[in-house]
């Protein structure tokens, strides 16, 4: 549970740091930033990958799986179901896009799920505590850009 909190407190102060220097970090900062967590991910991903597969007995689940997800996804049509809710609530319709893109970034990674398993099982604060890292760098980055609301002001 420790590592949870841990993970909410640092996301809500990286929104904080990430409002405050949204003005001072430059497109190439930002992009040079991107790239990086980009090359962080893949490696961690790789790695964690290579280590385990020896011990999978069927990695043809693993790639069902990722298909049967999307497929599902799509038939019932995920994004539409929640374009509509987010109409019925009254919210902009951005507003769809920005639940969409964090539930991506922050909900759906290998070490957001595998990281509360870790510590329950085994008591290791790794994957929580590298997971915590990266959300907090990518939602600082997602914060320095400017909401719609924002460019809607700035263009008045």
């Amino acid at each position: 549970m420790d590592g949870i909190l841990f993970n909410i407190l640092m996301l809500l102060i990286s929104i904080v740091i990430g409002r405050l220097l949204a003005e001072n970090l430059t497109e190439t900062f930002k992009n040079f930033l991107n790239q990086t967590l980009t090359l962080i991910v893949l490696t961690i991903g790789i790695g964690i990958t290579a280590q385990n597969m020896s011990q999978v007995k069927t990695p043809i689940i693993f790639i069902v799986s990722l298909i049967l997800g999307g497929l599902f996804g799509t038939v019932i049509n995920v994004e539409n179901i929640l374009n509509n809710l987010v109409k019925k609530i009254g919210f902009q319709s951005n507003l769809t896009d920005g639940i969409a893109t964090s539930t991506a970034i922050l909900c759906t990674g290998s070490l957001a799920i595998l990281g509360p398993i870790n510590i329950v099982i085994n008591h290791d604060y790794t994957f929580i505590i590298t997971n915590t890292v990266l959300d907090s760098i990518t939602v600082c980055l997602l914060y320095t850009s400017p909401s719609p609301r924002d460019m809607r002001r700035t263009r008045m």
